[in-house]
């Protein structure tokens, strides 16, 4: 591969350069890094779907990035908000109205059920996420603090010190 080229056609092994159209297809399996296929015309897109048999699959548009050479002057410092300088914190009450289930039901409820033979309310899913967004805004807010940008298990340890026996 020269200077000037991004990647290689998955199909044909032309070469696609920076800044250019690319094509890669809709099916996920076909997009993960093992395969990452990228295509440099849509004739090459349509000669992989025979070869992969998918279903119902199409094209994604896509801009090849800039040259490493482009985004090395132009590379723009990151500054994570402080804690001070973060935006309103939503209340209490705000994260218990985020009204989206954030727990698979079905795996909770078969999780108590195999425990201890009991059933589960509907209801528990709804506390049980809004306690889960509670605990996500005190990781993000460990998280700030240490000027990371990346939740980790060490941003949920606070728990340990709550004695919850996580």
């Amino acid at each position: 591969m020269s200077e000037a080229t991004w990647k290689n056609c998955s199909r044909c092994k032309k070469p696609i350069p920076f800044k250019t159209r690319y094509y890669i297809c809709s099916v996920s399996s076909c997009n993960v890094r093992n395969t990452n296929y990228v295509f440099c015309s849509m004739p090459c897109f349509d000669q992989h779907l025979p070869i992969e048999r998918h279903k119902s699959a199409g094209a994604i548009d896509q801009k090849s990035p800039p040259s490493p050479s482009d985004q090395a002057g132009s590379q723009a410092r990151r500054i994570i908000p402080t804690a001070k300088a973060q935006l309103s914190k939503p209340s209490n009450k705000q994260i218990s109205q985020g009204g989206e289930i954030l727990v698979i039901a079905s795996r909770f409820k078969d999780f108590i059920s195999t425990q201890s033979e009991f059933n589960t309310s509907a209801a528990v899913m709804d506390r049980l996420s809004d306690h889960l967004r509670h605990i996500a805004m005190q990781a993000i807010d460990n998280a700030r603090s240490d000027g990371r940008k990346t939740v980790m298990e060490q941003d949920v340890r606070f728990l340990e010190k709550l004695n919850l026996n996580i």
